[in-house]
């Protein structure tokens, strides 16, 4: 299976709680991975950060 063949559940899955303190590298690492086929938005929540990737819509 390849990133394109990701379906909205698999996609809609793609969500992380991170660390303050790794969350750099991580936020990096993802644009890195995922930077042509998704798009990122990152929300505090308490004391977690909260990673979500969302798919780009091509229209």
């Amino acid at each position: 299976m390849t990133q394109t063949d990701l379906s909205k559940d698999d996609t809609n899955r793609i969500v992380f709680e991170i660390e303050e303190g790794v969350y750099k590298q991580f936020q990096e690492a993802a644009f890195q991975k995922y930077k042509s086929q998704f798009l990122y938005m990152v929300q505090k929540s308490g004391e977690k950060l909260e990673v979500l990737l969302y798919r780009e819509i091509l229209t």
